[in-house]
């Protein structure tokens, strides 16, 4: 049987677009990124408390950044967005929240590798597993460091770009699944 085949539901073939094929292939690309993703941020998690006495140095050169009253109002913006990038970076060194983090990620990763095989099958409820996981990739990264945060931020703005192009394309050919 050809690769580009598959069974359907009343025994007779059906034929699997070469579209759908290439999406799934990438799909499953990106979610063996995930979980690769996800291991190493198991790893960042077990190195932030070993990071902790380096963020804590951070708290020294945060000093160091005074908003001071002679100061231009470009300066006090300029310094004003300098601490919270500093405070942004200081939270992300939270091993629970990389914990968390790795934990979400290895979940979207499942439900969009599941997704895609079932959509490799021609299955319709692969579609709507797919999308839930790539909501799942949006949203996790904003909840679990907060909204202020741009390491958070920047994470759901790539997951959801990358995401919403993939939902896209198999949007465009969710006819071929049944």
């Amino acid at each position: 049987m050809d690769q580009n085949e598959t069974v359907g539901n009343s025994n007779t073939l059906a034929k699997r677009p070469t579209f759908i094929t290439v999406l799934c292939i990438i799909s499953f690309i990106l979610s063996a990124f995930a979980f690769f993703n996800g291991f190493v941020s198991i790893i960042k998690a077990n190195l932030a408390n070993s990071a902790a006495l380096a963020v804590n140095s951070l708290d020294s050169f945060e000093s160091i950044i005074v908003i001071d009253s002679l100061s231009t109002p470009e300066q006090k913006n300029a310094q004003l967005f300098a601490k919270k990038i500093l405070e942004s970076t200081k939270s992300s060194f939270d091993s629970q929240k990389i914990l968390y983090n790795a934990f979400s990620t290895f979940s979207y990763a499942l439900l969009t590798l599941f997704g895609a095989l079932l959509m490799w099958r021609l299955r319709k409820i692969g579609y709507w597993i797919y999308l839930f996981g790539i909501i799942i990739s949006v949203v996790a990264p904003i909840v679990i460091y907060g909204s202020g945060n741009w390491i958070g931020i920047f994470a759901s703005v790539v997951m959801g770009v990358i995401g919403l192009t993939m939902v896209i394309l198999f949007t465009i050919n969710k006819e071929h699944l049944k």
